[in-house]
């Protein structure tokens, strides 16, 4: 049995109804750089004693993620000042965002979050193996019908927050690391209980040591992927300023299969004898649904379903069709799904922003220290021919400099 410091056990019992306690902690592993663990606590709930026929208590566990990162300091690097506000947003994330998600779009929820007597953080979440008990971290590959069900999860889940930037008080969102606050003096990154301004952690304006990285010589810096090319920034203008704004949603960030449970086959009703819940939310913030895509499609999709016969254009049209079905139409001002589906983002312009993410992604891969992963010869030959296409990068050039005045991204 795992030992939790008596500051957690503290911290936790507010959090319990009074006939509930920890009976046993097993850690599942530690966070990174060290700022904290994950438990899996198992819980009596044990009514009063009445008489020698009482019944046994019941059991059950819950996820306790303890979060002790260190306070932000002038030595702070950007990594871990990425990483220790990633924690503050995934407590925003369960605490403010997780309830307006639909019934069949499954994450963890929130029990309950408390500070502990030496300045960290417990958090309690529902335990998702309860019904979700097939890991896909655990798996070698994703089959073809649990792809679909994370596509699916992922066209709804974007749907949910679509439009979300014009309904939310950006003031209150975090911006990149890099960024000085705008916050008035005073304010702690504690006060702020929104998500990120810009979703993700691979983003220009946080990644350019990355970018520095690429040399103008290599095959990615000769075809255009280098700090003293126009076209990065042009890129990452183009994702971040969508023709309309209101097609900016809350992407989960960091989507991969390591990010996913299934329920087993036979405890679902879905038509895929599946269901799917995505947990780690981390990174969420406004972005082009698109993007979490991008990473779904280079790092965790068998590679079968990347091929010509079975095209990643067959799961874009799926992505498409569900998301436009799932609109919250009335709030974005859309009088019909006809409307949403030619005029607020045909499936031409997802596809063309879709081409925009995967460059983007291969840009940071190709700066990054642990360099390309995943379906790396379907993402390279992918991009590559983009970045050979004249008109295409013309076309992204274009309007960066005509609609982005040339923008650069912050911290460039």
């Amino acid at each position: 049995m795992a030992s939790l410091p008596d500051d957690v056990r503290d911290a936790l019992r507010p959090l319990l109804p009074p006939s509930h306690s920890i009976v046993h902690a097993e850690h599942l592993t530690d966070l990174w750089a060290g700022y904290g663990a994950i438990f899996r606590l198992t819980l009596s709930s044990a009514p009063p004693p009445s008489s020698s026929s009482s019944p046994p208590p019941s059991r059950y566990t819950l996820i306790l993620k303890y979060i002790d990162a260190p306070a932000p300091s002038s030595s702070s690097s950007l990594s871990s000042e990425r990483k220790r506000i990633s924690y503050v947003v995934e407590t925003n994330f369960y605490a403010r965002f997780r309830t307006r998600l639909p019934a069949d779009v499954h994450a963890p929820s929130l029990v309950g979050t408390a500070l502990t007597s030496r300045g960290g953080r417990a958090t309690l979440l529902t335990d998702l193996r309860d019904g979700f008990p097939e890991f896909a971290e655990k798996r070698a590959t994703l089959s073809p019908s649990q792809v679909h069900l994370a596509v699916e999860w992922l066209a709804k889940y974007h749907a949910t927050f679509s439009g979300l930037a014009q309904r939310v008080d950006l003031d209150d969102f975090f911006p990149p690391p890099s960024v000085p606050s705008s916050s008035p003096s005073g304010t702690d990154d504690g006060d702020r209980t929104g998500l990120w301004r810009q979703g993700g952690y691979t983003y220009l304006s946080t990644r350019l040591s990355e970018l520095a990285a690429i040399a103008p010589t290599s095959k990615w810096g000769r075809l255009g992927l280098h700090k003293d090319s126009p076209l990065p920034y042009a890129i990452d203008w183009c994702l971040r300023s969508p023709r309309l704004r209101s097609r900016l949603t809350l992407c989960h960030g960091d989507v991969k299969a390591a990010n996913m449970a299934f329920s087993s086959p036979s405890s679902s009703s879905s038509s895929a004898g599946q269901a799917v819940a995505f947990y780690d939310f981390q990174y969420p913030g406004l972005s082009l649904g698109v993007q979490d895509l991008a990473k779904f499609f280079a790092t965790s999709i068998p590679t079968s379903l990347l091929s010509p016969s079975a095209s990643a254009d067959e799961l874009l049209k799926m992505y498409h069709d569900i998301l436009i079905d799932a609109l919250p139409l009335d709030q974005l001002g859309i009088r019909d799904a006809h409307e949403a589906r030619t005029q607020w983002y045909p499936l031409a312009d997802l596809e063309a922003d879709f081409d925009l993410a995967l460059v983007a992604w291969t840009c940071f891969l190709a700066g990054w220290s642990g360099g390309f992963w995943g379906n790396v010869a379907w993402l390279t030959d992918r991009a590559e021919r983009l970045l050979c296409d004249e008109a295409w990068t013309a076309a992204v050039l274009q309007r960066w400099r005509h609609e982005g005045k040339g923008e650069m991204p912050d911290g460039s």
